[in-house]
């Protein structure tokens, strides 16, 4: 959405001006803070009603959500060696699947699929999720802070973890 509008997670009045492209392109609407929470700039446990997901999807040149959905499954076969992606989602991946993730200043990290959201991080430089860290993660988007769901280490629950949170300069490769 925020590339189709032309905007970065560092527009100012993110929400106004993408709930105004969204009107202008579809003649729908979807509330500033809606789109917020969307963007995981609000965090909160509601879900999204499907009249929102269907409008995301009008936006975006889909006839519906699901469509939107199915047509995104489609385009994500084949093999790649270290290609840059814009999003990863863990539900696509295959067990084994590594995927590197550099975000600013200088941290990098190797994560390794592990199945049903979860991954291991194999290799991490000036981060704080440390080699061997268990880590639920549904998806990964080019551009925007990891929201890891909950990070385990030696046994024992950390919570949540976001990384990338101030420079939103998160960089993806996928490695098949």
């Amino acid at each position: 959405m925020l590339k189709k509008a032309g905007l970065t997670m560092n527009s100012s009045a993110l929400g106004e001006r993408l709930a105004e492209a969204i009107i202008k392109e579809t003649g729908e609407t979807i509330g500033i803070n809606t789109l917020k929470r969307l963007l995981g700039l609000y965090c909160d446990e509601r879900k999204p009603h499907r009249y929102t997901l269907d409008t995301v999807a009008h936006y975006l040149g889909s006839k519906t959500y699901s469509r939107l959905l199915e047509d995104t499954k489609k385009g994500n076969s084949g093999f790649c060696m270290m290609e840059d992606v814009e999003q990863v989602r863990a539900e696509q991946l295959q067990k084994g699947c590594v995927v590197l993730i550099t975000y600013a200043p200088d941290r990098e990290l190797e994560l390794r699929y592990e199945g049903d959201d979860m991954f291991v991080v194999d290799a991490s430089v000036n981060s704080k999720l440390k080699v061997g860290d268990r880590c639920e993660i549904t998806d990964m988007v080019t551009g925007f802070p990891l929201q890891v769901l909950s990070v385990e280490r030696d046994g024992k629950l950390l919570g949540r973890f976001v990384a990338g949170e101030k420079q939103c300069g998160m960089t993806i490769k996928a490695i098949k």
